[in-house]
């Protein structure tokens, strides 16, 4: 036995020896706490296995590849999200899941293998063939052909105070940079613009309650004319099958959120009715009319340009690489 992982067996069960003692005036049979002893000096020893979850994207920059790991998976996701912004094309967000025996003392250096062994897995489902082709497409300079239609869009919601529409505006402004037919330039000037709106709705009360909920949601479609919806009240969840319909081949919009503080559970209910039906409601009256707009523009990649890199990709890379690869036919607005 390590003698660190000896000294925290002798601590855990000097502790609990020391509290079956105070507690004896209160039971008569002590039992639950010489098993709680016993379970815990276990543990110390590592006796019992103990789950590790992490979250993983990969990307390059600057010509180096570099790894995101994290616990906490919204991170990640808003980070991959974002990433268009500053000119990055992460993967998508991986999970790792690890059950191994985990002595005292011990953690903090299961956790940083466990890190680097997530890298290691994502650097074999993504070698550097696939950045190397997604580079040729992804240097590529965007066109500027959906300025004019956010621009009138901008110019309806002017002087309109209302947080969901302008998240909504917001929304399809990355989707037109990721989509390569807004520059990087003129979405900073949308970006500028929303941020003085958003700094004058910062004194506005929202009342709160004892509950904090957020439900998320988008639309789908394959022939552009028939669209599905997608609901959840975890985020991390709406994320993941916005990805999973995406390289599934299907247009699908940004991701739509709203947050809410609620006094009881049971008001949670008439808050997904009315958050299903807000957002089908904001669809109807031209939010899908505009995301279909700017998806129909031509984008700056052909089909046969694009068609020689994904080829380089299969040829070398794994089934998941590729279809992660093939995602950008829609993300593009390939043609």
């Amino acid at each position: 036995m390590a003698k660190n992982t000896f000294t925290a067996y002798q601590r855990t069960k000097e502790k609990f020896d020391a509290l079956r003692e105070d507690a004896s005036m209160y039971f008569e049979n002590n039992k639950d706490l010489v098993a709680a002893s016993e379970f815990e000096a276990a543990m110390a020893l590592g006796c019992f296995d103990k789950e590790f979850m992490y979250f993983a994207t990969a990307y390059q920059e600057n010509n180096i590849t570099a790894y995101r790991v994290s616990s906490k998976e919204i991170n990640l996701q808003k980070f991959v999200e974002q990433a268009v912004t500053e000119s990055l094309y992460p993967t998508p967000v991986k999970r790792f899941i690890k059950r191994t025996p985990c002595p005292s003392g011990q953690e903090s250096a299961i956790r940083r293998q466990i890190k680097i062994e997530s890298a290691k897995t994502l650097s074999k489902i993504y070698p550097a063939a696939y950045f190397e082709a997604l580079a040729k497409l992804s240097g590529i300079e965007a066109s500027n052909s959906a300025y004019s239609l956010l621009s009138d869009w901008r110019d309806e919601l002017d002087g309109v105070y209302d947080i969901e529409r302008l998240a909504l505006f917001q929304s399809l402004l990355l989707n037109a940079l990721e989509s390569k037919v807004l520059t990087v330039k003129s979405y900073l000037t949308f970006a500028t613009w929303l941020k003085e709106i958003y700094k004058q709705l910062e004194d506005d009360i929202i009342a709160k309650g004892l509950y904090k909920k957020i439900l998320s949601g988008f639309a789908y479609t394959q022939d552009k004319i028939t669209w599905q919806y997608f609901y959840d009240a975890k985020l991390e969840v709406t994320y993941n099958e916005k990805a999973s319909k995406e390289q599934q081949g299907y247009w699908v919009t940004p991701i739509f959120t709203r947050e809410k503080w609620l006094r009881d559970m049971s008001e949670f209910r008439a808050m997904r009715e009315k958050f299903i039906a807000d957002f089908r409601q904001y669809c109807t009256n031209g939010y899908l009319k505009r995301f279909l707009a700017i998806k129909d523009l031509p984008g700056v990649i052909n089909r046969e340009t694009f068609e020689t890199q994904l080829s380089a990709v299969a040829a070398q890379c794994p089934p998941e690489a590729v279809v992660t690869f093939t995602s950008y036919y829609q993300k593009w607005n390939v043609r």
